[in-house]
């Protein structure tokens, strides 16, 4: 089996496409680019079957052995902080909002020429968040729920497990109604009605 099936990279906006052999950021229109497959090849060589015997894990950077420098502010959780830590990262943690976050990544992206993998700043995020609507669809034996709840932050997720469940449909590894995705998120403070 090939290592990947990446086609190319497309704007979902104007259309245009991009080599995915060169590193990308957003498209010229502005919007984020989206990774297209040889789905038809992917077909032939994988199946729902071949998935279930695999060993259920991940892999972060480390494991491929790329450097990973994160920012986020000091009172993110400290699990996430954890994780980055003991997965490799350079963490660093910065007092103040994520916006504080996002000026000490473009400070480092113009000093150290590092790759700015932040939200909808490149077209592999979003793959990675699609690990979630893949999961959510091998458990459920590759049947469809009716609702999808995702916890979020800025919505990416979302758009992740969309596009999977939209792949899947098109190597024929699901079929039916897609699910309903409901975005929820933590409210700042409870508020009680009279």
């Amino acid at each position: 089996m090939a290592f990947s099936y990446v086609s190319h990279l497309d704007c979902p906006e104007c259309g245009k496409t991009y080599s995915a052999r060169d590193p990308h950021h957003l498209c010229a229109c502005g919007s984020p680019l989206l990774v297209a497959y040889h789905l038809d090849e992917l077909k032939k060589k994988l199946s729902p079957e071949q998935i279930a015997h695999r060993e259920p894990t991940l892999w972060y950077a480390a494991r491929a052995g790329i450097k990973a420098t994160i920012v986020m502010p000091v009172d993110a959780p400290v699990i996430t902080r954890n994780e980055c830590a003991i997965s490799g990262a350079n963490l660093q943690l910065v007092e103040g909002r994520i916006s504080d976050a996002g000026k000490i990544v473009g400070q480092l992206i113009a000093e150290e020429g590092i790759y700015d993998a932040s939200t909808l700043k490149e077209p592999y995020r979003i793959e990675g968040k699609k690990t979630m609507g893949l999961e959510i669809v091998e458990q459920f034996g590759w049947k469809l729920p009716d609702v999808i709840l995702y916890p979020t932050g800025g919505g990416v997720g979302l758009i992740g497990i969309y596009k999977a469940l939209k792949e899947l449909q098109q190597l024929g590894w699901i079929d039916g109604k897609l699910p309903r995705l409901v975005a929820v998120q933590a409210a700042d403070r409870l508020v009680w009605g009279s």
